[in-house]
């Protein structure tokens, strides 16, 4: 048995902000952004995170593992979720190059599972690595996704850290889980 097994309890409460805010929308984020087009979205999914921390601080019957999207902590009730339930925060990181194929990867996946006739397919990443060209969303060039990926993560990741517990690198999670130590 891990170490860590032994020192959190077996039941606690899962909750995904992602999946909170589509709750409406078939429990996909993406549905948010196609059935509303990418400034009405936006806007949804501000108000249901700050419903979703309202939720999250007082949801107290069991211990929490939260799964949080990129913005919660920016969002008004972080403060006062995190000095309610005090939590234990682990920051993941991930580089720039691995984000950028994570998100060209999964925009081939949408593309390919998706409605493509729905003109708000791609909207989700308007000016980080999509354009709106021509009244449809399209890749732009890779330096310029890293770039805007970047700048995005430099705005948000010192914001993670402050508030985290600790830190781990998401490659080595993804490849080597078992020399974490907790």
């Amino acid at each position: 048995m891990r170490e860590i097994e032994k020192l959190y309890p077996k039941e606690f409460n899962y909750l995904d902000s992602d999946k909170y805010i589509s709750n409406d929308y078939d429990g996909h984020i993406y549905n948010v952004f196609m059935q509303l087009g990418r400034i009405d979205a936006l806007k949804y999914i501000e108000t249901k995170e700050i419903d979703f921390l309202n939720y999250a601080k007082d949801n107290t019957d069991k211990p929490q593992l939260i799964a949080a999207g990129p913005f919660l902590v920016i969002r008004n009730g972080w403060k006062e979720f995190v000095a309610k339930r005090k939590p234990f925060i682990v920051h993941i990181n991930k580089g720039v190059e691995a984000i950028y194929e994570g998100l060209h990867e999964r925009r081939a996946h949408q593309i390919s599972t998706l409605d493509n006739s729905n003109s708000n397919i791609g909207c989700w990443d308007d000016n980080v690595t999509t354009k709106l060209i021509n009244g449809i969303y399209e890749d732009i060039s890779k330096s310029e996704a890293i770039e805007n990926i970047s700048g995005h993560f430099n705005r948000i990741t010192p914001t993670y850290k402050s508030y985290s517990n600790c830190s781990y690198d998401s490659e080595t999670l993804r490849n080597n889980p078992k020399n974490i130590k907790t």
